[in-house]
């Protein structure tokens, strides 16, 4: 995987997500892929710090205390449509049945997700955005 961004330096990552550990663990395996990674833990905090242009990935859980991440995900999009989603949940089974046509598009990475979990979707969506 090319750690070259859309911008030409470090790959960027923007994380929302409102479990502490999960934030963290996430913070952790995406810095281990060679994205220098920002966070925020809900759909306001992360309105306010994103920043059009900054990030190659949005890494959001689709189930957020005001908010959830697809809706999320399509107001982000409208600010930088390059930026590539990758949504996480703990109920993938019941979500998919309730997604739009664009969303459905998206990845899903199922919770608790492992490092290879991670790393393999990652990979295949940078992948697909640079193709």
């Amino acid at each position: 995987m090319s750690n070259a961004s859309r911008s030409g330096g470090e790959r960027r990552a923007f994380v929302i997500e409102d479990n502490e550990q999960v934030r963290r663990l996430a913070v952790v395996f995406l810095s281990r892929l060679g994205f220098e990674v920002a966070h925020a833990e809900d759909s306001r905090s992360a309105r306010e710090r994103f920043e059009p242009g900054r990030y190659d990935l949005l890494f959001s859980d689709v189930i957020l205390p005001d908010g959830n991440g697809y809706e999320l995900a399509e107001a982000l999009l409208r600010e930088d449509p390059e930026v590539r989603v990758l949504l996480t949940s703990g109920y993938v089974g019941v979500i998919a049945e309730r997604l739009s046509e664009r969303a459905r598009s998206w990845p899903l990475l199922s919770k608790p997700f492992r490092f290879k979990e991670l790393e393999r979707m990652v990979g295949e969506l940078m992948a697909a955005g640079e193709a």
